[in-house]
Order: C-alpha cells, then sequence, then structure tokens
C-alpha cells in the first residue's frame, strides 16, 4: 500500500507529469519510494525484465508494481557523476539484448507538436529517452539512473548526446536530421 504521496517536483498537474503520467514519491512499506507510471504493458515488462539483467546495478531496484505504477527504491546522490562512467553505463544499455519496440518516444515528441514522425530507419535499442544530467545520480561510488517513465526499446536513444548536455558521446548517423528532430523535442511548451 502506497502513503504519504507527493509529486516529485510541483507542478501545475500534480502527480501527473506533463506527458500525463503520474510520478510520484510514497512510502511503501515504512519507506520512502519513488513510483511512476508506464506509457503501456509492454514498457513495464521492459523495466522488469532490466531489473532482472546485468545492467540492473545502473538503476534503482524495483520494489514493485502495481497495475501500470512501477515502484522502485528512493535514492539520494552521494558523489560526484563521472563522464567516462554514464558514457560507459549508456553503452552497455543500448547493446541490451530486448525485441520490438516497447513505447515510441519520438512518434511521441512529434505527436504532441502535432507532426507525424517521419521514418528515420535507425535500429531499436533499450534506452532511457530522459538521459538528463539530473537524472544520473552517483550512489557511492556507482552511477544511479533515475526518473525511468521513459525507459523503452525505442529509436529515442539518437537524441541522448542532445537530451544528456554533452555527457555522452555524439552518435552521427548519416541521413538522420539530428538537428530536426532535436527542434521539434525543444518546440513543446509545457
Amino acid at each position: 500500500m502506497l502513503t504519504d504521496i507527493i509529486p516529485t517536483k510541483i507542478r501545475s498537474t500534480g502527480i501527473k507529469t506533463y506527458s500525463g503520467n503520474k510520478s510520484f514519491f510514497a512510502t511503501h512499506n515504512f519507506k520512502k519510494v519513488k513510483v511512476y507510471e508506464t506509457f503501456n504493458d509492454a514498457q513495464t515488462k521492459l523495466r522488469l525484465y532490466i531489473d532482472k539483467h546485468e545492467i540492473a546495478r545502473y538503476f534503482p531496484k524495483v520494489i514493485g508494481v502495481e497495475d501500470k505504477l512501477i515502484i522502485e527504491e528512493f535514492l539520494i546522490a552521494t558523489g560526484p557523476v563521472i563522464k567516462s562512467d554514464v558514457i560507459e553505463f549508456h553503452n552497455q544499455l543500448l547493446n541490451v539484448p530486448y525485441t520490438g519496440m516497447t513505447w515510441d518516444y519520438l512518434d511521441f515528441i512529434y505527436n504532441r507538436v502535432g507532426l507525424k514522425k517521419p521514418n528515420f530507419n535507425l535500429p531499436l535499442r533499450v534506452n532511457h529517452n530522459d538521459l538528463t544530467k539530473d537524472n544520473i545520480f552517483n550512489v557511492d561510488g556507482q552511477i544511479k539512473i533515475v526518473d525511468n517513465e521513459m525507459l523503452a526499446m525505442n529509436d529515442g536513444w539518437i537524441l541522448n548526446y542532445l537530451n544528456s548536455w554533452n555527457m555522452l558521446d555524439n552518435i552521427i548517423i548519416p541521413g538522420v536530421p539530428i538537428d530536426k528532430i532535436w527542434k521539434v523535442r525543444r518546440s513543446w511548451k509545457k
């Protein structure tokens, strides 16, 4: 049972994020936890797969699932984030074996500004989709990735370099208009 529910940040939508899903802190079995809603069951299954995969060391432990709500351990950063550790994590994440699109982040960002997503012919990869500096912690010497609401298997990994504010190496794919995709991403007003 979840009690003491509070939003993860102050926003006019309360515990709903600007993407429309729930995200909040709560108490679960007398411990503070982070809770978030996935977009669909496929995304929930991927998060549970990640929790059992060797890459799980980079993520908060999943404590439970209630419908589309993922309950994760609450983490507090204890040290500085080192860029080479983030690059190592990201390279491992992009190579996690998984099959099938779980949630189309690029389609989501195009739709929210009234545009149709072009076909970029990018490979699908496991991807965080919100790998900003605020979502990368150092917890007792281990990189941890938080705010996993958008974790999915998709082609949105192409934006990770720009989203991370240069914490990652840039990946250039000939014929993929990364600047145009980023402009679409940045054009949405909350």
